[in-house]
């Protein structure tokens, strides 16, 4: 299990596929909590909304790319590492992806992954209008 948390924490910088076309032109996102908690939906869904780039759909099918929430807890002390990614819902290639340890269930890692996708889609959006 050390060696788990390790190749996260390692692997915490987000890190985009070569498709970044796919992510920059999608118009709906679906939500899927592999597992974790109700309340890292909860936190990523209104994140998303108040973005507002992506139309949440029930539905993966019904998506252009689908958000995957993993949370794993480890240990007595309750530490765990998160990982957020999206990828393309009909096909599951990875877009874009983002690990960040947390001490809680309750930690704002989820949030803090959404925000980092975010910076990170309107940073590739402006990089892809200079070419």
């Amino acid at each position: 299990m050390k060696a788990l948390i390790v190749f996260l924490l390692a692997a915490a910088a987000p890190v985009f596929a070569q498709d970044s076309a796919r992510l920059l032109s999608a118009k709906t996102m679906c939500i899927r909590l592999l597992n974790g908690s109700k309340q890292d939906e909860a936190v990523a869904r209104k994140d998303l909304k108040l973005w507002g780039r992506y139309k949440l759909v029930e539905s993966c099918p019904q998506a252009d790319v689908a958000l995957w929430i993993s949370a794993r807890e480890h240990g007595p002390n309750n530490l765990c590492a998160v990982r957020v990614q999206v990828l393309g819902a009909t096909d599951d290639n990875i877009l874009w992806y983002g690990d960040r340890k947390c001490s809680t269930k309750s930690s704002p890692a989820v949030g803090l992954l959404v925000k980092k996708l975010r910076k990170d889609v309107t940073a590739m959006n402006k990089t892809a209008g200079k070419k």
